[in-house]
């Protein structure tokens, strides 16, 4: 667990604001075993003829078990296909884009400018009726907005640990 102090500097002083980040941080698969990583390579046998026959391609089959057929079966229809894991795995990289965008501020601005008449006078006038008496008038109108949240307790980049795990995945 971190813990992160920041101070505030007011007008009344120094306050030290104090959080605890949560949960452990993420260290990865672990590291290959160490009776595997120190064995000898493998020693390659003669090369084999080549059949003109195929491999079966349901070979499971012929084990008669229809619990493995059944569960083969499964995951064979909802694997998924090369296009549909690479648009998996773009959304789980946006993920983590707009997961980072939360430490930074944000902002938007608005602008409008309109113009118009403001008729004066009688109804006649109103209607069409006389003269076009009336006032121009010009409008404008410009904002901005800025918002940013401070992650003090960690919770933005535990959500961005958490997207980049799952687009790793």
């Amino acid at each position: 667990m971190r813990f992160t102090a920041i101070l505030v500097a007011g007008a009344g002083g120094a306050l030290v604001v104090a959080g605890c980040t949560v949960g452990p941080d993420y260290k990865g698969p672990a590291e290959m075993a160490p009776i595997a990583a120190n064995a000898a390579a493998f020693h390659r046998a003669a090369v084999a003829p080549v059949t003109a026959a195929g491999p079966a391609a349901r070979w499971w089959e012929a084990l008669n078990d229809p619990l493995l057929t059944g569960l083969i079966d499964t995951a064979l229809s909802r694997s998924p296909t090369v296009g549909q894991a690479e648009a998996r795995l773009r959304g789980g990289r946006a993920t983590v884009n707009e997961r980072r965008a939360g430490l930074f501020p944000q902002g938007s601005a608005t602008a409008l400018a309109g113009r118009g008449r403001i008729p004066t006078g009688d109804l006649s006038a109103l209607m069409g009726g006389g003269g076009s008496t009336g006032v121009d008038t010009d409008l404008y109108s410009a904002g901005f907005d800025a918002i940013w949240e401070i992650d003090l307790f960690g919770g933005t980049r535990r959500g961005i640990e958490n997207a980049r795990d799952q687009a790793e995945a």
